[in-house]
């Protein structure tokens, strides 16, 4: 024997042995820690209170009695030896939340959880070695630990495809119940407009709150809920006064009528299976298990599924005490030994007739016992059938083959207007209009060729009136006779309520996808989506089917994802939100600019957002570009008026530069040739031209008629930047190394633009270097690299300005290009140099980048075409 035959609950009782003493140990397995199951002690006891007393005995017991008490004493040492000595099996607890709700799951303090549903749990975990641990909770507290990943797994819940999104399911129904209604003593409740102006009493967050609503909203019955945090709660509230009406669910209401003052209503709806559930996307090992578990439980009719739910409803056994039965099974022991040497005795005087008719004598009475056993179960049974059978809120009819009417229940007679004599006087015929009529024998064949049958078709009352319904058919065999059991629904409100729905719907989805903007419906909590309209394939990228069942925040559609908790915490106090502005990321990275309208809707008890999101990045990006042009006019009308004031300033200083230049040069052809009068003429001299050069560059720099591209001496433009600069550098105490090849080529550009490009690539290397040295430094230099790259193509004249500055950090050097992006002080920079610089370069079919580490150096690289057959001017290359 295996240690799990030790502790795995088995049909056998002598798998109790390790829980004999479970008063003392609180129903525990003193050797594996695993507690009894319930239903096996009750089996176990049940079967014991069968066992004949007195002079009665089992079948083969008396001549049997010595050889079955030896093995059964051997058979419990070597089981506690097993049991002491076999090893530790399992995974990690596992979290199981439970809520009170018997005949399901009853949750008492200071006792373990128990109910059908735990019984079933309990046999599982221990064929599959699973230890649990159950995390005690109010329903709506176990869905939301459920949701959270704070319980591994929830007990007896009911299956919804709402829930189907939040959770994941177990493929096997546990049991199907149904919702029904419960009164004060004396209420007179028979339909659901009698409901009109009552409280009623309902279960927080219970899967039939939605479909109630619906049907008060049908009927058009005003009546106020109250929740309760329990089935309990809301018995209580009945037999209280709190409430006049309660909703729970069948099974617990057939339980625990009895102990309430309240009385069943026959308004019973919403048929739903009950299953386990995780948590979505997880432990779906668990999920396995169990459905592999119960189904081999629902397929064998002996297992404890079948035992339990016997049990737990209604027909529970008193369990032997602990100590009764260690008592009797003493005595049992004592019996046995007395048994026996009688039996020696009896089989040496009376010999093989004696245990002949002994054999028969007993064979007699458990035929007696089992027929009786056989005939209690078939009344309960045949109660609780014709329970159902009354209950149900659809007409059942069981016919004959040729349709004549053998019972039908009470909702029949009340949907067709007859009484029940009148209903087994009819046939089938005379409940159907005669068009319809006509078509019953072809829907006898269908029904005998597959054994069921299914239609829509008109029915008539005793009154002659018709109305639409829906019928079943199913072929049974009773008592060696085929019989048709027919159920019909009474489908008129449902139809009105098909007609306008559909209605409804289809103008909704005319809206909802019509709509050029992006409609989106997701969960509050995380952002899941539920539903997407058209448009949002092209706001996001997605298709529609991508984006339903999947979180916003998890796609990444945010760009900053503490957006969308403003505009979450924004409709926690405002009834709506328009004209909130953010950046979304579509599928593939690309950036756009939204404004979003949204506000807070209810959907089967969860709060969603309703957003309606409009694109606005081509305004954006139209406005920008307004602006920049707006700032690049600015600047141009800033150079218009420097031009115009240069060549005004040009004009005073050119002449009275030329009288000094003349008049210096008088000086030089008189004064004697080592006289220091002669240096220093040619000192004025050389200074008036230097004048007069950069009069000119200002004049050259400061034009800003357009100039067509051609071939420029690159030499010539990079020395006439360099001179308005000199003046400046030579303040802030910058050295200039200038590396200019002796053979470089004439460059194909537009020369005042180039000259503008290089003059912001000097003050933007100036302005680092100050800023890492404010004061003189040896490493306080901008070092000045042409060459000429003949390998390219086309060739091109590469110009790198480099300085050891403070350098670019990661963070901002993918953006050192954009417009209007600056480090600067804004009195100081419109962040405009570099993007205007980058334009011109593209322009003129160049390459403009940078390459930096923060702290240590600043590099920008430019490459400008070569002018492709133009005469190479001849310079002194080298250091300047």
């Amino acid at each position: 024997m295996t240690p799990r035959d030790a502790t795995a609950p088995t049909g056998d009782c002598r798998g109790l042995v390790g829980w004999t003493n479970y008063r003392s140990f609180g129903r525990i397995n003193p050797f594996s820690g695993q507690k009894a199951p319930g239903a096996l002690l009750r089996r176990c006891a049940a079967r014991k209170a069968r066992m004949p007393r007195g002079g009665g005995s089992m079948k083969g017991e008396g001549k049997n009695r010595p050889a079955i008490a030896v093995r059964q004493a051997w058979f419990a040492v070597a089981l506690l030896i097993l049991l002491v000595g076999a090893p530790a099996y399992g995974r990690a607890p596992i979290r199981v939340g439970v809520y009170d709700n018997p005949p399901l799951v009853e949750v008492k303090a200071g006792s373990r959880p128990a109910g059908f549903s735990i019984d079933v749990l309990d046999a599982i975990a221990a064929r599959e070695r699973w230890s649990l641990d159950y995390v005690r909770c109010d329903w709506a507290d176990c869905l939301r630990k459920l949701e959270l990943t704070e319980i591994d797994l929830l007990v007896s819940i009911a299956y919804t495809e709402t829930r189907d999104h939040i959770y994941d399911f177990a493929n096997e129904t546990l049991l199907t119940n149904w919702a029904r209604l419960y009164a004060q003593p004396g209420l007179a409740i028979e339909t659901v407009l009698d409901l009109d102006g009552r409280r009623l009493g309902v279960l927080a967050g219970d899967v039939y709150i939605m479909e109630f609503k619906q049907l008060l909203t049908q009927f058009k019955v005003k009546a106020t809920l109250v929740e309760f945090p329990s089935y309990k709660g809301v018995f209580e509230a009945i037999q209280e006064r709190q409430v006049d009406v309660g909703v729970v669910s069948r099974l617990f209401g057939l339980v625990n009528e009895r102990a309430y003052k309240v009385e069943p209503c026959p308004i019973v709806f919403s048929p739903v299976e009950i299953r386990f559930a995780v948590p979505k996307g997880q432990n779906r090992d668990l999920l396995v298990a169990i459905d592999s578990r119960l189904a081999q439980m629902r397929a064998d009719r002996q297992s404890i599924y079948y035992e339990s739910l016997d049990d737990w409803l209604g027909m529970r056994k008193s369990l032997m005490t602990p100590t009764r039965l260690l008592w009797a099974i003493g005595a049992l022991a004592v019996v046995a030994l007395l048994v026996l040497l009688i039996n020696v005795i009896l089989r040496r005087q009376v010999g093989r007739r004696t245990a002949e008719l002994e054999e028969g004598q007993q064979a007699l009475e458990a035929e007696i016992s089992e027929r009786a056993r056989i005939e209690t179960e078939l009344e309960e049974k045949e109660e609780t059938y014709r329970a159902l059978f009354e209950a149900s809120s659809d007409a059942i009819f069981l016919e004959t083959l040729d349709g004549r009417i053998l019972d039908c229940n009470s909702t029949a007679c009340a949907m067709y207007g007859c009484t029940r004599e009148q209903m087994l006087a009819l046939s089938v015929l005379d409940l159907v209009p005669e068009e319809v009529a006509r078509t019953i024998p072809d829907l006898v064949r269908r029904q005998e060729q597959t054994g069921a049958a299914f239609v829509e078709a008109m029915g008539r009352r005793r009154d002659g009136s018709q109305f639409p319904t829906e019928v079943s058919t199913k072929l049974v065999a009773i008592r060696g006779q085929t019989r048709v059991v027919v159920y019909v629904r009474d489908m008129t409100d449902h139809k009105a309520v098909e007609r306008a729905l559909r209605k409804s719907e289809e103008k909704f989805a005319k809206v909802f996808h019509s709509s050029p903007d992006m409609v989106l419906i997701a969960r509050m909590s995380d952002g899941l989506i539920l539903d997407a309209n058209r448009s949002s394939s092209r706001v996001l990228g997605y298709d529609r089917t991508e984006l339903i069942g999947r979180s916003t925040l998890k796609l990444g559609t945010w760009e900053k994802p503490a957006d969308r908790e403003a505009l979450v915490r924004r409709l926690q106090t405002e009834e709506e939100v328009i004209g909130f502005e953010t950046a979304v990321i579509r599928q593939g990275g690309e950036r756009a600019i939204v404004l979003i309208s949204a506000r807070v809707i209810d959907i089967d008890g969860l709060p969603c957002l309703l957003t309606v999101t409009c694109d606005i990045t081509h305004e954006r990006k139209v406005e920008e570009e307004k602006r920049e042009m707006e700032i690049q006019l600015r600047q141009q009308q800033k150079l218009e008026a420097i031009g115009t004031l240069a060549s005004g300033v040009a004009h005073e200083i050119n002449n009275p530069i030329n009288i000094v230049m003349n008049y210096a040069e008088l000086i030089m052809q008189k004064a004697p040739a080592e006289s220091p009068i002669r240096n220093n003429a040619r000192e004025i001299i050389s200074e008036s031209h230097r004048i007069a050069t950069i009069v000119r560059n200002l004049l050259a720099f400061a034009r800003q008629e357009r100039e067509s591209a051609g071939a420029n001496d690159y030499v010539d433009i990079l020395q006439a930047t360099l001179s308005l600069l000199q003046k400046v550098l030579s303040k802030d105490q910058i050295a200039l190394k200038v590396n200019v090849p002796a053979d470089l080529p004439l460059i194909n550009c537009r020369r005042q633009q180039v000259q503008q490009v290089l003059m912001n690539l000097f003050t933007n290397a100036r302005d680092a270097l100050n800023q890492r040295y404010p004061s003189y430094d040896p490493g306080k230099q901008i070092v000045i690299t042409v060459q000429a790259l003949a390998d390219e193509s086309p060739p091109m004249v590469r110009t790198i300005v480099e300085d050891y500055g403070a350098g670019i950090s990661k963070d901002i050097i993918d953006r050192i290009f954009d417009p209007f992006f600056t480090t600067k002080p804004r009195d100081r920079g419109t962040g405009l140099g570099l993007s205007v610089s980058h334009g011109i370069v593209k322009e003129h079919n160049g390459r403009l980048w940078v390459e930096s580490e923060a702290g240590v150096y600043a590099r920008f690289i430019m490459d400008l075409p070569v002018a492709v057959g133009a005469e190479r001017p001849v310079h002194h290359g080298g250091d300047v």
